[in-house]
């Protein structure tokens, strides 16, 4: 039996606005949680167009892990990151701004097409 907690994550280009990437060519980002570790599943759909942004984790993981690393990429990427406290991130949906607060979030890289799974370095 497994247990833990699955999350999908908010995405932003410009690291103050975050929100769920909708539509073709969207970023699908979600993470899976069980106890102290947080593993995130980070997906560009994009078929031409990379997408260089920041992807939202749990804050509390994020202060007591803050970097992560590659564990996989479907075309070989490696390497770290660390993850940013942002104090006044605004968070969107479709009827505009729904919150302003402080969160974690990650710096990722993806190619077009690319997959990364990334775990606490």
């Amino acid at each position: 039996m497994s247990s833990g907690r699955l999350y999908f994550r908010e995405v932003s280009g410009n690291g103050q606005d975050f929100g769920l990437s909708k539509g073709i060519g969207g970023v699908l980002a979600f993470s899976r949680i069980l106890a102290d570790r947080e593993v995130l599943i980070v997906a560009n759909t994009h078929t031409k167009l990379p997408f260089p942004g920041l992807v939202v984790v749990d804050l509390d993981l994020g202060r007591s892990s803050p970097s992560m690393q590659v564990a996989y990429s479907n075309l070989g990427t490696t390497g770290n990151g660390t993850v940013q406290l942002i104090p006044q991130a605004r968070f969107f949906q479709d009827t505009g701004i729904v919150a302003l607060a402080s969160t974690a979030a990650l710096r990722v890289n993806l190619a077009s097409m690319e997959i990364q799974i990334l775990v606490p370095a």
